[in-house]
């Protein structure tokens, strides 16, 4: 899915108009398609109160407000400004007790403003929803959030969920902006055919339909050696945790067979947790090359420690030319150490850094998400699956990818772990570095998602998302 900037989608509404669809029509698409994503996100909740401005922002809250109240459920709006709409209340009504127990959606300005807050709408912003107890949506974008630049206006609103019009806006993927914008869902819109490809390339929103059409299909008469070899070399005293997980996380991608090769010292850990993988004790990292499968897919680094002779296996491994691997956590911190290795590092290679060990590898203090991602692929061939909020997947001379599942309980150690396994086991069955990336980030996230309807986000652990990534897979088939 496109993600665009507002000329662009200011050009895709004209395009719509021009092919017949009138504005009103596109108004009615964009309000039913919010209260359908609503729904869907607060499945339990009854009542919801909408405050709106006087554009076009909050005419699409005013079609979903009645789209709610179609479907049973209790919706009130309320504005700063004078309607002529009787739905429309004044803020002299919202009392205390309007807000208990209700969904709080923001419906005051839309993509077009800039600036800082003013006036009545700054006012709303920052007594409603600064201080708002339950849940926060906001349509199309917060308010005080630029959807361009993602530059945001003090006092902006802070929303769980932004329901977005026909297509993710930029702005949105900005590291200051995330914290307000929350979970991105889209309403579609009646675009013309061609219309969305005519803006040429662009970023992309990694969701169910391209990960439905990327997920690997098993045949009847399928064996395990069909379906590759991941080779987990993890672990140390101590982190024998991340190397289990690593290793469950390749198991339930659906790799045909796990080896993990272990130090000497953690293999009885290690192999009284993984039932279903062989799992090999070593003295020298070195050893592990000569004990790794032809053809298998290595997964290093969760839980290695950052040693001379990790280093030295690391080198080694580079030196294999064009073998497929995922590096990972302190692998990614060696090869901080010896960053001239990342101009040999092939296109079969995927690195999964979070923030801090990318900023390590790039030598950077901080700054855009994006802006490193740029300077990663000026330098290297291999995929990279920066982690966070939305994840990016990039690689030189492919999209920009970020990803459209997860949520903040999956921010506690281990989930890393987790995820190397995943994207080792996709590639395994023969995906390659850029895809398995964006797969494994929808199916990690998907599980940690599902994962919440037996958790809260406070108690949700790595182990909680490994039972679910069954349903994760399941829900693409």
């Amino acid at each position: 899915m496109r993600i665009v900037t507002v000329a662009q989608m200011r050009a895709l509404e004209r395009a719509a108009v021009g092919a017949g669809v009138g504005e009103a029509r596109l108004m009615e698409e964009a309000g039913r398609g919010v209260a359908r994503c609503l729904m869907e996100e607060f499945a339990c909740a009854r009542r919801f109160v909408f405050f709106c401005g006087k554009g076009n922002n909050g005419g699409d809250g005013l079609v979903a407000a009645r789209a709610l109240w179609e479907a049973g459920r209790v919706a009130r709006c309320f504005s700063p400004f004078a309607s002529e709409d009787a739905r429309v209340e004044p803020m002299s009504r919202c009392a205390p007790g309007v807000l208990e127990g209700a969904v709080l959606i923001d419906a005051l300005l839309g993509i077009g403003a800039t600036g800082p807050l003013r006036g009545e709408i700054g006012e709303v912003a920052r007594s409603i929803f600064g201080s708002a107890a339950g849940p926060v949506a906001a349509l199309d974008v917060p308010t005080g959030v630029d959807a361009d630049t993602g530059e945001v206006a003090a006092g902006a609103v802070r929303a769980d969920l932004t329901v977005t019009c026909g297509l993710p806006k930029i702005g949105m993927f900005v590291a200051g902006a995330q914290s307000h914008v929350g979970r991105i869902r889209v309403a579609p819109l009646p675009f013309p055919d061609g219309a969305v490809e005519a803006l040429g390339d662009g970023p992309d929103f990694f969701s169910e339909a391209e990960a439905r059409a990327m997920l690997p299909r098993r045949a009847w008469s399928a064996h395990k050696g069909n379906f590759g070899h991941v080779v987990v070399i993890a672990g140390a005293v101590g982190t024998s945790g991340a190397a289990v997980m690593a290793i469950e996380g390749a198991l339930h991608a659906g790799a045909g067979l796990v080896t993990a090769i272990v130090p000497e010292d953690v293999q009885p850990i290690v192999a009284s947790h993984v039932m279903e993988a062989m799992v090999r004790p070593f003295r020298e990292p070195s050893e592990c090359i000569a004990r790794a499968p032809e053809g298998a897919v290595f997964v290093v680094g969760p839980g290695l420690g950052v040693t001379d002779a990790g280093a030295r296996l690391l080198r080694e491994l580079v030196g294999r030319g064009e073998a497929p691997m995922v590096l990972d956590a302190d692998a990614i911190n060696m090869l901080a150490r010896e960053r001239p290795l990342l101009s040999r590092l092939g296109d079969g290679v995927l690195l999964t850094p979070h923030p801090g060990e990318m900023r390590r590898l790039m030598d950077m203090d901080g700054g855009d998400r994006a802006v490193a991602c740029e300077r990663f692929m000026a330098g290297s061939r291999a995929a990279l699956l920066l982690k966070g909020a939305h994840s990016i997947a990039c690689q030189a001379g492919r999209t920009m990818s970020f990803n459209s599942t997860g949520n903040p309980g999956m921010a506690t150690g281990g989930m890393g772990d987790v995820l190397a396994g995943i994207c080792g086991g996709l590639m395994a069955q023969g995906l390659g570095a850029y895809d398995a990336a964006r797969l494994g980030a929808f199916l990690h996230g998907r599980a940690g998602d599902l994962a919440l309807d037996r958790e809260s986000q406070e108690s949700l652990l790595p182990r909680h998302l490994i039972a679910r990534l069954g349903d994760a897979f399941r829900s693409l088939r």
